[in-house]
């Protein structure tokens, strides 16, 4: 009983589906299920995360971030859900408030033309913005239940109104370099954040797969919807 629970052949199945994602992550999934032994999600511990971006745009650049922590997804609002249930495909939209990824950072190249180079602390805030989601679900019975399971999320960022960075200790703990160059970042941050778009939606879009499933495999299809 810890979930808010729709009726797949409810007419208003996809409002129902708006509230149920909504609530689901504003209180459920941030405080975590203890008796599905699920963590609490906001903040979401990521182990690993790699921006890679190159080729002739003006990003060349490696960066990644290690033990990093992402803070507010409990302040997210979905709507416009279309849930096919034909071809389990889940399309929304979710509006953020604001995200917060924290880490230790290791980052080398450049950045709209701006030589980068450092490691050390970073921080990563992106919001308010409204995100096209799209979901695609297989499934798989166990125990004569059925699971889904996600094999397909994409993100599709839109509308953000803000984007910024803090990059600790750039080249070697130059104070005065580093300051200038994150607020050269910063006053750029429209050019910033569509050259980091692509593999800010790429990671997301992979953490929260596999956070989906963690949920679901846990849950059965006859335990995520009443009957």
């Amino acid at each position: 009983g810890d979930f808010p629970r729709c009726k797949l052949d409810d007419p208003k199945l996809n409002e129902c589906m708006d509230k149920a994602i909504t609530l689901a992550l504003s209180t459920y999934l941030s405080n975590g299920i203890p008796s599905l032994q699920l963590l609490p999600v906001d903040p979401l511990d990521i182990e690993h995360v790699d921006i890679q971006h190159g080729g002739d745009r003006p990003v060349g650049v490696k960066l990644s971030v290690n033990k990093a922590k992402l803070h507010g997804l409990k302040n997210t609002v979905t709507s416009n859900t279309k849930f096919d249930t034909e071809k389990r495909v889940i399309n929304c939209i979710v509006a953020v408030k604001q995200l917060r990824l924290e880490g230790d950072y290791v980052l080398d190249g450049k950045i709209l033309q701006l030589p980068l180079k450092g490691k050390g602390k970073c921080q990563l805030l992106v919001g308010p913005y409204k995100s096209r989601v799209v979901m695609g679900f297989e499934t798989k019975t166990k125990k004569g239940e059925v699971y889904w399971n996600l094999n397909k999320f994409t993100i599709d960022m839109y509308d953000v109104e803000n984007f910024h960075v803090n990059f600790e200790n750039l080249f070697n703990g130059d104070k005065a370099l580093g300051e200038a160059t994150n607020k050269a970042l910063n006053e750029n941050w429209q050019g910033l954040f569509q050259e980091l778009k692509q593999p800010l939606e790429e990671t997301f879009s992979e953490v929260f797969r596999r956070v989906g499933n963690t949920v679901f495999s846990k849950v059965p299809e006859n335990d995520l919807f009443s009957k």
